[in-house]
């Protein structure tokens, strides 16, 4: 059987307890916006037709919430199908990784055999990106990939940063794979974004994704943005034809006219990061500077608090099949209020 390499596996459990919490998905705890589940409903009726395979609505409405050329977007099955349609149209040959960083990048390229060179980030630099990694830019590099914040460390890399490093890339003429699903739940999220920067740099692909915002990894949609559009379009015309689904398609039509929902979001899980963070840190875990809506923290103890809170139906992320990471590190989401309490008070009781 395929193993399962992310979060997210209540299916393992649901016959096993009568609740599970899932705190090792990063998805919205504000749920499903009322818009986008009404888009959802209403899409039943319309699926007696094939979907638009140009995804002609949603591209627009892309291009109008951007303020970008329609030409510049490429949208999928989520953002995990673009990843895998990037590499199947630029077959790079190699390409560097931060790690620990997410799962899917290192398994498309393996599918065109592209040799993985790997940058480490380091306890000691709290998993920051460092200055040194412009070196690892070299023209024997084909493709990079960032992601911002980074999975599973939360942490920002500054724009100024950045676009020095999206330069050296054009340099060498190495395309730049900038991974923005989660930057939507940062604070001031506009100042580390590269989006308005796009139409600088022909080498830069933008990831972006609905599934965790608007709480719909069910749902699967996700999109690419680059102002080469030559390599949007071959990205575009990869796969089938219907990979996009009516559903899909009207629930982000729905969620982009959400701006409200996403400010609100933002305001509660900057409230709700700290609170988890504060009683983290008095309960002896080192927790790092994560931004997003999700924390990252060590186990400094010889206590499996993993199927410890296994046992009571909670589901934490184990980060120990990350390259250069172990046992000791996990990953939890930021979830509700009530939810959030429940999983201090269990670790809690486990610690004590």
């Amino acid at each position: 059987m395929k193993s399962i390499t992310h979060g997210g596996d209540i299916y393992s459990y649901e016959n096993k307890f009568d609740k599970i919490i899932d705190f090792s998905s990063n998805i919205n705890p504000l749920g499903i916006p009322e818009s986008v589940k009404s888009a959802l409903h209403n899409a039943v009726e319309k699926s007696i037709c094939y979907p638009d395979p140009l995804c002609r609505k949603l591209n627009f409405k892309l291009s109008e919430h951007y303020n970008l050329p329609g030409e510049y977007f490429a949208i999928g099955n989520g953002a995990a199908d673009i990843i895998f349609k990037i590499a199947q149209v630029i077959k790079p040959k190699n390409a560097l990784l931060l790690a620990p960083t997410f799962s899917e990048y290192s398994l498309s390229l393996k599918t065109v055999n592209c040799n993985i060179q790997y940058y480490k980030l380091t306890e000691e630099s709290d998993f920051q990106i460092q200055k040194d990694y412009l070196n690892f830019l070299t023209p024997e590099t084909d493709i990079v990939y960032i992601c911002n914040p980074n999975n599973p460390t939360g942490n920002l890399t500054e724009k100024d940063f950045l676009i020095e490093i999206i330069r050296k890339c054009r340099e060498n003429k190495i395309f730049a794979v900038l991974d923005e699903c989660f930057n939507e739940f940062v604070e001031n999220s506009e100042n580390y974004s590269l989006i308005r920067e796009i139409q600088n740099f022909d080498n830069l692909i933008i990831l972006n994704a609905f599934t965790k915002m608007y709480a719909i990894p069910g749902v699967r949609l996700g999109y690419c943005i680059s102002s080469n559009t030559e390599l949007i379009s071959k990205i575009d015309e990869w796969g089938q034809a219907w990979s996009v689904s009516i559903f899909a398609q009207e629930a982000g039509l729905a969620a982009l006219s959400e701006n409200n929902f996403v400010n609100d979001t933002v305001q509660y899980i900057s409230a709700q990061r700290k609170y988890l963070k504060e009683e983290l840190i008095k309960l002896g875990f080192t927790v790092y500077n994560s931004k997003a809506n999700y924390i990252f923290f060590k186990n400094n103890r010889d206590i499996d608090i993993e199927n410890k809170l296994k046992e009571q139906g909670i589901l934490i992320r184990s980060c120990k099949n990350y390259p250069t990471l172990n046992d000791k590190f996990f990953r939890i989401a930021v979830k509700s209020r009530d939810d959030n309490i429940f999983l201090i008070d269990m670790l809690k009781n486990i610690l004590k």
